[in-house]
């Protein structure tokens, strides 16, 4: 299920007509809606699709952890905006630090 299929889930179920004014500027308190909690783009999209390249410049883990840590809980690729970016070990980047922090199965296998 996809994000455009999800949203007219949550629409018709909690009777909210326009989901993109749905928080207010620079809330973080979810809302609730039956057994159902909306939470802000924050937490699930920390950078905006145009930011993107963000998750990938070197030594921003640091930065990341300061103004996210508690906020977000997922970082989104952006997949076919950044198939053709490398992911390095030690990079410190955003996804580099994600990866050794919370994946460490697999951070060995970044390149």
């Amino acid at each position: 299920m996809g994000p455009v299929t999800m949203t007219k889930i949550i629409r018709d179920l909690c009777a909210i007509p326009n989901m993109q004014h749905l928080f207010p500027e620079n809330s973080l308190e979810p809302i609730k809606c039956g057994n159902i909690s909306i939470l802000p783009d924050v937490y699930l999209l920390p950078y905006p699709w145009w930011e993107f390249k963000k998750i990938y410049e070197p030594g921003k883990w640091q930065e990341f952890i300061a103004q996210f840590k508690n906020k977000s809980y997922s970082i989104h690729a952006y997949e076919n905006k950044s198939k053709h970016l490398k992911i390095k070990q030690g990079s410190d980047s955003v996804y580099e630090g994600a990866a050794r922090n919370f994946c460490p199965i697999t951070h060995p296998l970044l390149v």
